[in-house]
């Protein structure tokens, strides 16, 4: 059996047993979420997007790594 195959019957069995109405939810949200489906953005997301697309192209932006690095640096000051 390959990987593939294991992880979901391992997947199957766990959601067969489970009575986590709220877990269930979650993983048809993924599921629902993988779809093809062209979602509609509103003006004021469109524009969000455009904001920030310009934000990077003027290098007005943090790393990953440096924005996680001050935070740890302000929770230890406090």
């Amino acid at each position: 059996m390959d990987v593939s195959e294991r992880i979901k019957k391992n997947l199957i069995s766990r959601i067969k047993e489970t009575q986590d109405i709220d877990l269930l939810k979650d993983i048809e949200s993924i599921f629902d979420s993988k779809s093809d489906e062209v979602v509609d953005l509103t003006e004021d997301q469109l524009r969000a997007i455009e904001t920030g697309r310009n934000q990077i192209k003027n290098g007005q932006f943090k790393a990953h790594q440096q924005v996680i690095s001050e935070m740890k640096k302000r929770l230890e000051s406090k």
